[in-house]
């Protein structure tokens, strides 16, 4: 997985929700600049962070990794 995959899947996933970084950010209990910084480019932080970015996003840590179930 390339690290600005998961930052574009992050932010499309927010964007088809109509949710703004600052809406998702609170739901996630994260910072809206840190937000900000895992969509456009792979930070340190994204691994600890992201199960409480999926849940802010209404799907799972392997579907924004690009990991489907088949």
């Amino acid at each position: 997985m390339e690290p600005e995959g998961l930052g574009l899947r992050i932010r499309r996933r927010r964007e088809a929700l109509g949710l703004t970084l600052r809406e998702t950010a609170e739901r996630a209990g994260i910072n809206t600049g840190t937000l900000s910084s895992i969509e456009l480019y792979y930070v340190n932080r994204v691994p600890s962070r992201l199960p409480d970015i999926a849940r802010a996003l209404e799907t799972t840590v392997p579907q924004l990794m690009g990991v489907w179930a088949t």
